[in-house]
């Protein structure tokens, strides 16, 4: 994955903001500021991997958080950022394996030692010196988003073996799931922990990844909805799904993607969606009935 970020302008001109990256995932502005918040990786290896979370200020980058797990099949990482009404960032990192088990060579397949950030989301203060758990049990979330009720929504990417991707409402301090699937592999919740359900699923392998909220007026009706990129090119994928506010409903928004991997609204009020496999960043607008 390229290790660059870029500025690009109303008119579609390009121009390079800042390199020396590893594989960047999340990217979020603080609001008011023009301090720019980056997730990347520092050790790119299956095992023992590890990511940071940076800061881009008058052109200095400057590492708030290191040492974040990483990197299980180059994907899990520290991904989307989200401030949330709090004035606080949240950020979601994945599993360092598939359903919590180990990949050390010696002890291969037995079940691991989560390490505390691991399959979670962290809240941190902005300055960097402050870091917790926000919420846990998630094995990949790659978008969180807030809306305009103070609700913070999460995808998810279930894992190899195939049940449900999934579509949250996180809730603060509970367990959302990882690593306590269903399977034959797979290891048994404690006693007593009770598992938050997620609001909607997708298919299998469909990979829900950005995820953003409609907080603007140019789409009518649908303030406060949820729409989420289903990145995979697996049937059923390669689309964006619309939620209804509070996200009880659920509908295909747009399909004629590849691969849409992230997305977010403009502020010209377009839903503005890049595509992975294309490079084209795709551009949804409100004509009128």
């Amino acid at each position: 994955m390229t290790g660059e970020v870029y500025i690009i302008d109303e008119s579609g001109n390009i121009e390079l903001y800042v390199d020396g990256f590893i594989a960047p995932a999340g990217l979020a502005f603080q609001p008011g500021t023009d301090r720019l918040f980056i997730t990347s990786r520092v050790i790119d290896t299956f095992v023992d991997g590890e990511a940071k979370l940076a800061v881009i200020e008058d052109g200095v980058v400057t590492d708030l958080i290191t040492g974040l797990p990483c990197c299980y099949v180059a994907m899990h990482s520290a991904n989307g950022i989200a401030f949330g009404p709090d004035g606080y960032g949240y950020m979601a990192v994945g599993g360092r394996a598939d359903h919590g088990e180990s990949l050390a060579a010696d002890n291969y397949g037995e079940q691991d030692q989560l390490h505390p950030y691991e399959a979670s989301i962290l809240r941190f203060s902005p300055d960097g010196t402050q870091i917790e758990v926000y919420a846990r049990g998630f094995r990949n979330s790659y978008g969180i988003a807030w809306d305009g009720e103070g609700r913070l929504y999460a995808t998810d990417n279930m894992p190899d073996f195939g049940p449900p991707e999934e579509f949250n409402l996180v809730v603060p301090g509970a367990e959302h799931g990882y690593p306590w699937f269903d399977c034959d592999t797979c290891f048994p919740a404690p006693a007593g922990v009770e598992i938050v359900p997620p609001l909607h699923t997708f298919v299998p392998h469909s990979a829900p990844t950005g995820v953003t909220t409609y907080l603007d007026d140019d789409f009518p009706g649908y303030y406060n909805s949820i729409f989420v990129t289903l990145w995979s090119a697996f049937p059923e994928a390669q689309r964006v799904v619309w939620f209804s506010p509070g996200g009880e409903d659920m509908a295909t928004f747009a399909t004629g993607f590849a691969a849409p991997i992230n997305l977010t609204v403009g502020p010209d009020g377009a839903l503005y969606v890049a595509d992975w496999a294309t490079g084209i960043i795709f551009r949804i607008a409100y004509t009128g009935e």
